[in-house]
């Protein structure tokens, strides 16, 4: 089956126990690593939130074979639902009339 290919073993982002470092550049929240001349990514108009970067370069020794087929950052965006997108919405049109 075509699912079988595809699924992937999940992983958990745990905080650490100690007072360690991040690893290379992962993070929760924060400005995004997005690459030189990549827009803020949108939905309908209105700017997605970052929920977290992963340095999968950096992750390496823990994903193994589950690698992404082109290492390097993955920027993970969600819609949060308490930012007044109204507000995005009035600026926008002003902006355009």
């Amino acid at each position: 089956m075509i699912r079988n290919r595809m699924a992937r073993r999940g992983f958990r982002l745990d905080p650490p126990a100690d007072a360690a470092q991040a690893t290379g550049r992962c993070r929760l929240g924060g400005p995004a690593l997005l690459e030189p001349g990549t827009s803020w990514p949108e939905l309908g108009g209105f700017p997605l939130s970052l929920h977290a970067v992963l340095d999968t370069d950096a992750l390496a020794p823990w994903l193994g074979n589950e690698l992404p087929t082109r290492p390097g950052l993955l920027n993970f965006f969600y819609l949060d639902p308490d930012v007044p997108y109204e507000e995005y919405r009035a600026e926008a049109n002003m902006r355009c009339c």
